[in-house]
């Protein structure tokens, strides 16, 4: 970086033919340099949240398993978490990649794509089932995660 700045300043006060293109090549591979130095500063913090926070989240993620069924709620996740709602929707999704309600959603739409294959339950029983209490809402959300609604799905993955 230095050395890039030095030749940019001789650039300058020599004022050679083409000069400013040469500085503005110089800056161009400034920027560049600083870019990978804040891409690394960020890969580094961000590892370093996952580190810190991991068990908290794995809570988290594990009270989502075993109680998706039932109404969850982000402040109750927090308690467990030990965290501020906005601190812990923020390290939630920098460490599993989505919002803590696309994830709990992800779990609910992945029981029912599983009750709608392997069993006969009426499509408003599997909602319920699978933690939601609003067919319509259901509908569109699983429609959202999988491209189909729940009776296309079921008719898909039997074969029919």
């Amino acid at each position: 970086v230095e050395e890039l700045l030095e030749e940019m300043l001789v650039e300058y006060q020599q004022e050679k033919k083409y000069y400013e293109i040469n500085i503005k090549a110089d800056l161009l591979k400034l920027l560049a340099i600083v870019a990978r130095e804040y891409d690394n500063h960020d890969d580094l913090q961000r590892q370093e949240i996952i580190d810190r926070y991991k068990d908290a989240v794995s809570k988290a993620i594990k009270y989502v398993d075993e109680n998706y069924t039932q109404s969850i709620y982000i402040k109750d996740i927090c308690k467990i978490a030990m965290m501020s709602q906005t601190y812990f929707s923020y390290i939630f999704s920098q460490i599993t990649g989505k919002t803590f309600t696309e994830y709990v959603n992800d779990q609910r739409i992945r029981k029912a794509c599983d009750l709608l294959k392997n069993s006969s339950m009426s499509v408003t029983e599997i909602c319920y089932e699978a933690g939601y209490n609003d067919i319509a809402y259901f509908s569109r959300v699983f429609k959202k995660g999988t491209g189909l609604s729940p009776r296309k799905y079921r008719l898909f993955s039997r074969g029919n």
